[in-house]
């Protein structure tokens, strides 16, 4: 007795020196590596599972380098992080325009000031001018008016004199080298260069030479021996053409005319040669006008209301509402809310630290892979950030963590989708049918891996993880009760309690705002993606689907790829309907292609899920968008939205805007379209 009694004192007082520690870690006293004694770190070691850590072993290790574990106390990687993050527990993400191990280098300059690529530092969408290479850390100085291929790095109009070479990274001693027989010269062998007799493997002795009787110099070059480069604010062949209204004219190109640093305020374009739209002014026509007085379109150039503002608003702009000046009227409401608000908070911050204090048994071991499915209590109003948390683990769940039921959502591109229960969570679990090809099961592995370099976003459908049962890969996803946008739309049009504006035009129940704001969702996810350099080469409303409050999700990453820009060789079949025109006609994919789809997509919205082009068969489309058909602005739509929709289908994909400057243009519709609660008209199937 006098033995067992010894034992139970023992163990108690073990049980509350552990107790407090946690108390004293959790309040910050101590520090979680060395406030434990040696023999419960060697039971916390012990206890936790593969990629756990912390004492009560509950949270998951970061993106340690070669998928070692992590320190199962402080979550340390001990090798270092994978490429793309950075920190001790390598959880942390690197910041834009950084890459590599720990965040350590830093981008070059990719094309339009995008990111690169947070693994590679390599730049999807191309370089920015005078920049070469697949990280666009390379110049090409060397080259006329210094235009070089973005892709290649190959001198466009050849090099600048004592130097050759396809780069022209060789240089001439003394005006004589040696180099391939007229080629690359321009205009054939009229060039600046006088070829020998003697020849050599295809190579002559070459001089420079004045250029006698020809008045042919390379784009961006003048002078009688094309020495010269174009003054400051003209470009082109022999310099004859004038920049735009660029922000420098010292910045217009000399080759394109493009204006490098932006357009001043009032003009647009990759020239600044056409003028702001209504509603639209300042640098690049980037920002929307206020609520000027009956509607009046703003000054293009400074945004001012020249003829007053709207009721109810103020400033030269007329951006920001009036404020009530009696605002301590309100202040006898304000602060028992306040206080309120502090008392929860306070309880909230109590119970957490209790929480975690407290001990609490860990899960039994499933004896079965599976459950019963009336076994399982699924939370009718469960937190949406579960599935972050989820998410954060590891990827690979065991056969007790996911739980198959016969419910069937739908058929996606490798198979069938059902429902399944992850944690107790609501899950779509994805798996390959059983005669799937070798391609089917490479783009389902593509599809996978795309979804882990996603990582968690409100606007992106997350990956909670996958689980080989019985030799099937089963993909858990996350659950969208509403299921796709396009058939959303459509059902919308059909809806019960449709409102009558003249009595013969049935009106949808969808105002202005909630359309705004699915389109303003999909926008920030696919930003989400393109920081992280992927390529979706499938937006379309079918492919984005609807959580719950309506929460637009980009959604079927089967065709994604991650990657610079991406040029189609396979036989793989593609959305003709939504491909940007340098996809149809070149098979290249970039992320300003997505931005090109994205407008289709808004078209869809504000027709309630249109088809896209109907009634064109493919062949004729082909024909009418080289000719420079787009579609026309549906009677609903507003002025300003549609504006949106045609940048996106610029011909050149560098005058399209990017996803974060379309998610700040529409954010701002939004903002304005709370005022006027408009509604949709339905319009006729398509």
């Amino acid at each position: 007795m006098a033995t067992l009694s010894t034992s139970l004192t023992t163990t108690t007082t073990i049980i509350i020196i552990i107790m407090i520690t946690k108390m004293m870690v959790l309040l910050g006293i101590l520090n979680l590596a060395t406030a434990l004694p040696d023999f419960t770190r060697m039971a916390i070691v012990q206890s936790c599972k593969k990629f756990e850590y912390g004492i009560n072993c509950n949270s998951d290790c970061g993106h340690c380098l070669n998928d070692t574990e992590c320190d199962k106390l402080t979550g340390k990687c001990p090798n270092g992080c994978v490429d793309g993050w950075t920190g001790e527990k390598c959880t942390k993400a690197c910041e834009s325009y950084s890459y590599g191990p720990n965040c350590k280098f830093k981008c070059g300059r990719c094309f339009n000031d995008q990111p690169c690529h947070v693994h590679t530092g390599e730049c999807s969408g191309g370089c920015a001018p005078g920049r070469i290479g697949p990280k666009c850390d390379k110049d090409c100085s060397k080259c006329r008016a210094r235009k070089c291929d973005p892709k290649t790095g190959k001198c466009i109009y050849g090099c600048l004199p004592n130097w050759v070479g396809i780069y022209c990274d060789q240089r001439c001693v003394r005006g004589n080298c040696e180099m391939p027989l007229c080629k690359n010269s321009l205009n054939g062998c009229t060039s600046n260069r006088r070829i020998s007799n003697t020849s050599v493997n295809n190579t002559s002795k070459v001089s420079w030479v004045t250029r006698s009787r020809l008045n042919i110099c390379p784009i961006g070059w003048r002078g009688k021996n094309c020495k010269d480069p174009c003054t400051p604010g003209t470009f082109g062949d022999n310099c004859r053409q004038k920049c735009g209204h660029c922000k420098s004219m010292e910045k217009c190109n000399r080759v394109s005319g493009a204006c490098i640093t932006g357009c001043q305020a009032g003009w647009r374009e990759y020239n600044c040669k056409i003028e702001c739209e209504d509603n639209f002014y300042g640098e690049d026509c980037k920002y929307l006008c206020g609520k000027c007085l009956n509607d009046v379109p703003c000054n293009r150039f400074n945004g001012t209301c020249e003829r007053g503002c709207r009721p109810g608003y103020k400033d030269k702009t007329c951006q920001g509402p009036v404020i009530n000046p009696n605002t301590n009227t309100n202040m006898t409401i304000i602060v028992p809310v306040l206080a309120v608000f502090v008392v929860i908070l306070f309880t909230a911050f109590s119970l957490t630290i209790i929480y975690f204090i407290c001990p609490r048994p860990r899960c039994p071991t499933m004896s079965s892979p599976f459950c019963r499915l009336d076994q399982v209590q699924v939370p009718r109003n469960f937190d949406v950030r579960i599935y972050e948390r989820i998410q954060r683990g590891r990827y690979e769940l065991s056969r007790s963590q996911l739980i198959l039921t016969s419910e069937l959502l739908g058929h996606g591109h490798f198979g069938q989708v059902t429902k399944g229960y992850v944690k107790n969570v609501p899950v779509a679990v994805k798996s390959l049918k059983e005669n799937a090809s070798e391609k089917d099961k490479q783009d389902f592995m593509n599809e996978l891996n795309i979804l882990k370099q996603v990582g968690y976003h409100r606007n992106v459908v997350c990956l909670v993880g996958a689980c080989h049962i019985h030799g099937i890969l089963y993909v858990a996803l996350e659950y969208a009760r509403y299921g796709d946008l396009r058939s959303y739309l459509r059902r919308s049009r059909k809806e019960k309690g449709i409102i009558y504006s003249n009595g013969t035009l049935p009106m949808t129940a969808l105002n202005q705002t909630t359309l705004l704001r699915l389109a303003l969702d999909v926008a920030t996810g696919l930003a989400h993606l393109a920081e992280r350099q992927i390529i979706h080469r499938d937006v379309a409303a079918r492919n984005i689907l609807l959580g719950d409050k309506l929460v637009a999700k980009v959604a079927d990453f089967g065709l994604s790829k991650n990657e610079d820009t991406y040029v189609k060789v396979s036989n793989t079949r593609v959305p003709v309907r939504w491909m940007a025109i340098e996809s149809l006609f070149n098979n290249i994919y970039t992320i300003q292609s997505d931005v090109w789809s994205f407008g289709v997509l808004m078209w869809e919205i504000v027709t309630l899920g249109g088809t896209p082009f109907a009634g064109i068969d493919t062949q004729e489309l082909v024909n009418k968008l080289r000719d420079g058909y787009r579609m026309k602005r549906p009677a609903q739509c507003d002025i300003a939205l549609y504006n949106i929709m045609w940048r996106c289908w610029s011909v050149d994909p560098s005058a399209r805007p990017t996803f974060p400057i379309l998610c700040r243009q529409l954010q701002r519709l939004m903002d304005d379209s709370q005022v006027s609660s408009r509604v949709y008209i339905e319009i006729a199937d398509n």
